[in-house]
């Protein structure tokens, strides 16, 4: 007999370790949701980190939701793990956000829950609804209609201030206007009005209530803070019962797809000593550490903290760069029975990942697979990108030749062991992300994502010992349509809700606006400029232009007194 999701959340809750839980009398009750199902949501160390935070506060109870499990007509249910509660009994609904696809998500949470959708619709009887991570600090436009406030940018540094605000029980709209005026990162979209010029073009926004920021700053740390960990241990996440340690925030290297490479400038790494104590504290609870970031062997701690390694304990990494695969770091992954290792080119030709800011260079791929297979790591999975800007077939063609010079070195090494494994290569599409130098490109098409990927599979698909895995090409142009939505994107959301599928609406409406696959030029104002993320303007079409030259720029200084990109300026 099918479970229903509440008896999959009891399920899970009795396998948990460090939940917290808070009796409700003369309590404030604030809802944390992940808007994803819990085998995802407990994967993310920023949910986890927002929700010790806020239980760290006496007056506050915070209690998780995700998204049902499993859907029947009938079985359908949303109750908190800890104290099976329905959204509609708390004070304050907060989603966390870190993938645009998620939006569709959260609309249907709240469907479920029988909450109004729009936020101008809801009396005083629901609770608030607010939304942040990362999603929302690169655009928060396509949820501007649904969420009475976003919080922009790194929640801890200011949840004191908030929950200062919020404990003072002011009716809606007053809360709303102290919030605005007195926080930064708060940003009401009711509170601004996107101003269109007569080609129906965004120009900019209206602030319509005295003394709030015309822009929203988005709030980051200016040096390292506590690093994110797991506080909830469970074998039920992508991450069974492994205690992670985020060993800090960014990336130097700013490949021009990536916003994390962007947004999170300047990169920031943790202490040792800091790092050393929060492993202690990780070993204590399990035998496997699990270190993630986007620049892992950038960390200058790194080495350092894997030679003090307790023995018997594993250790994994999210991403490892190619180019600094230290000896080190293999045998800590070989010593912790770790099976197969992942390396990104991203593109297939040295031309390509320069025009990108890969600096990486096909040698170091190969020396990476050589080392790695000879040591016994098995399993090699091999990240590319498809439709990224100035590719050409022989891009294309550059990624299968690739990957056949890597299973050379790959077959060579592993006949030496007497084992030979599998190279897994994962194809996903480019999609033009906010607060990067590539906001300003045009995204393939479907056909010609399609066409591509057909044509590698074509080819790749003959050769023994590869796995081919893609990501899906709709749920790509899907996330591409809501990274660069708008506030006419949250209105399509919501008269779209009980109609035919909202992505192929969404499609259509995109495609006639000539906005998805249509390059823009220099001084557009995107809908996500209501925010000022550190970074300037300016510099990312600086970025720009260098890849179109195909030339490489240099890593970010992590220097304080550089004004190069004007991240730190902002701070």
């Amino acid at each position: 007999m099918q479970r229903t999701s509440s008896k999959l959340m009891i399920d899970y809750k009795k396998e948990e370790l460090g939940a917290i839980y808070k009796p409700w009398k003369n309590r404030i009750r604030i809802a944390l949701v992940y808007p994803n199902t819990y085998f995802i949501g407990m994967s993310n160390l920023g949910f986890q980190t927002v929700y010790a935070k806020l239980n760290e506060f006496d007056h506050i109870v915070c209690e998780r939701f995700f998204l049902p499990d499993v859907h029947t007509s009938s079985n359908i249910s949303l109750k908190s793990i800890e104290s099976q509660r329905l959204l509609t009994e708390f004070d304050l609904i907060a989603f966390s956000i870190s993938f645009e696809n998620d939006y569709l998500h959260i609309l249907q949470i709240l469907s479920i829950a029988k909450i109004p959708l729009l936020s101008a619709e809801r009396s005083t009887k629901f609770p608030l609804i607010m939304a942040g991570g990362i999603a929302t600090f690169l655009n928060p436009e396509p949820l501007a209609d649904f969420m009475d406030f976003f919080l922009i940018g790194e929640a801890e540094l200011v949840l004191d201030d908030f929950i200062s605000f919020f404990s003072i029980r002011l009716e809606k709209t007053d809360l709303l206007k102290e919030l605005s005026m007195n926080i930064k990162g708060i940003y009401v979209p009711s509170f601004y009005k996107p101003i269109e010029n007569d080609r129906d073009e965004l120009v900019g926004y209206q602030p319509l209530i005295k003394k709030i920021p015309p822009t929203i700053e988005r709030i980051i740390a200016s040096d390292p803070q506590r690093p994110a960990t797991t506080k909830i241990l469970t074998p039920n996440t992508l991450f069974a019962n492994t205690f992670l340690i985020e060993v800090g925030k960014g990336c130097p290297h700013g490949c021009r797809f990536c916003s994390a490479g962007f947004v999170y400038r300047p990169p920031r790494f943790h202490a040792a000593e800091v790092l050393e104590k929060i492993f202690d504290e990780g070993a204590s609870k399990t035998d496997h550490i699990g270190f993630v970031g986007a620049a892992i062997s950038d960390c200058p701690n790194i080495l350092s903290l894997l030679k003090k390694k307790k023995e018997g304990k594993r250790v994994s990494f999210s991403s490892l760069r190619a180019d600094n695969l230290q000896p080190m770091f293999i045998e800590a992954l070989v010593k912790s029975h770790v099976k197969s290792v992942a390396i990104a080119p991203d593109a297939g030709s040295e031309r390509l990942r320069h025009a990108i800011n890969k600096n990486i260079s096909e040698n170091d791929f190969l020396l990476a697979v050589e080392k790695l297979v000879e040591n016994g790591i098995l399993n090699i999975k091999v990240y590319f990108m498809i439709g990224l800007p100035m590719e050409t077939w022989e891009d294309i063609e550059a990624i299968i030749l690739l990957i056949k010079k890597l299973k050379e070195v790959f077959l060579k090494t592993s006949r030496l062991r007497g084992k030979i494994g599998k190279i897994i290569v994962t194809i996903s599409s480019f999609v033009p992300k906010p607060w990067t130098p590539f906001q300003w490109c045009a995204m393939n098409t479907e056909k010609k994502l399609k066409e591509k990927l057909k044509y590698i599979r074509e080819i790749l698909q003959t050769l023994p010992n590869i796995q081919i895995h893609a990501d899906s090409i709709s749920n790509s142009t899907l996330q591409g349509i809501l990274a660069r939505g708008n506030r006419r994107t949250s209105a399509i959301l919501h008269s779209l809700q009980e109609k035919r599928p909202v992505s192929s609406i969404l499609k259509q409406y995109f495609l006639e606006e000539n906005w998805l696959y249509h390059e823009f030029p220099q001084n557009t104002f995107f809908p996500w400029d209501i925010l000022s993320a550190g970074v300037s303007k300016s510099f990312l079409w600086q970025e720009y232009q260098l890849s179109l030259s195909g030339q490489n720029s240099a890593p970010c200084s992590m220097s304080k007194n550089c004004k190069r990109c004007g991240a730190c300026l902002a701070l």
